[in-house]
């Protein structure tokens, strides 16, 4: 194999599929698969590619000229070491069957980089029977609510992650995430095949690794997953989640709620700052007096801002609340009373947050 590429895009391309390899493994998953045929360039990285036991692939087409056709499998981090350091717009990658190192040739300097047997490679995995649709905006909304979702370590393991349900009746996708404290969910137009669970570790790398491309697509079958740009493929084991769960049953029912609050989230996040306390629940009562004001209050002090609407008490935990304000803006606050969980709304979409004791 003899290809040509563009020294900013092979490193681009190189970053993304180190996402996937595991740094602690010194035998062929180590390994950046090449593969130049057919008129395309393709770079494959895994964790135990083409395995049936969870298995993540990560495939980029790259522009570039084939020279010679062929197969490459380099040692990835050998690659990123070298290709990080060139500073030619340029390089020629040349590998020959048999060797146990590829040449990388940038200006006048010749370069070598560890290589495996591509023969030796596992396939990657092929999806079969496959339903698939278009999801324009899902990241966007994966990232919206993954902050709310639960970490692997919690006890209820199936709400480590974001939950994809397909509304087709309204033409939407609804992404939610939870950790039972609180929850936030936003919808995209859009079809998914059939609902989703992706896992904390599949949100995170999907997140990354499409993180500027919004056109997408996910295909799936009875075991895989696969979400597609113009130019990337993901492949991922369908996680176990627990797709009976009825999030409308969490939101509270605005048509029992007559107490709202539109909130500017820069100065009620600017004074929940100036009142934050190191604890770890960070307990902050809210006070609306009925005219106008409402009081912040925790253990370190207290500030008035000015907000309309029916007099209420309640307390949450000040950190969700900076994070609301992050994520969503300016938003609209309802409450049933001070006890009840309350309801932020904005365009980007909803959460739901239980109060606290103060």
């Amino acid at each position: 194999m003899k290809i040509k590429l563009k020294t900013k895009e092979l490193n681009r391309a190189l970053n993304k599929l180190s996402l996937l390899i595991d740094k602690r493994d010194q035998g062929i998953m180590q390994s950046v698969f090449f593969n130049a045929a057919g008129g395309k360039i393709t770079l494959t990285a895994g964790d135990d590619v083409g395995l049936a036991s969870g298995s993540k692939t990560l495939t980029i087409t790259t522009s570039g000229d084939i020279l010679e056709a062929g197969d490459a499998c380099i040692d990835a981090l050998a690659m990123q070491k070298i290709c990080k350091n060139i500073e030619a717009t340029e390089v020629v990658l040349e590998y020959q069957e048999g060797e146990e190192v590829a040449t990388i040739e940038a200006n006048n300097l010749l370069l070598k980089a560890p290589c495996f047997n591509p023969l030796d490679y596992p396939p990657a995995p092929l999806l079969e029977n496959v339903r698939e649709a278009e999801a324009t905006g899902l990241i966007d909304a994966i990232n919206f609510v993954k902050v709310a979702m639960a970490k692997k370590k919690h006890a209820r393991k199936y709400l480590a992650g974001v939950y994809l349900k397909n509304k087709k009746e309204e033409g939407k996708i609804e992404a939610t995430a939870t950790c039972g404290h609180w929850l936030l969910q936003t919808q995209i137009v859009g079809e998914l095949a059939e609902d989703l669970f992706l896992n904390e570790e599949q949100v995170n790398l999907i997140c990354k690794i499409f993180k500027d491309n919004q056109e997408i697509k996910i295909s799936t079958n009875k075991t895989l997953f696969q979400i597609e740009s113009e130019n990337i493929s993901f492949v991922s084991k369908l996680s176990e989640g627990n797709m009976s769960i009825n999030f409308d049953e969490a939101k509270p029912n605005i048509l029992t709620i007559d107490n709202h609050y539109q909130i500017e989230a820069a100065s009620f996040s600017n004074a929940l700052l100036q009142i934050l306390d190191d604890s770890k629940y960070s307990g902050t009562l809210l006070e609306w007096d009925g005219q106008g004001n409402l009081k912040l209050e925790s253990k370190v002090g207290e500030l008035s801002l000015k907000s309309n609407g029916n007099a209420l008490k309640t307390a949450f935990n000040a950190k969700y609340l900076m994070i609301i304000c992050k994520q969503m803006g300016d938003f609209r606050m309802s409450l049933k009373d001070g006890t009840s969980p309350a309801l932020f709304e904005t365009q980007k979409g909803i959460c739901v947050l239980m109060p606290i004791r103060f």
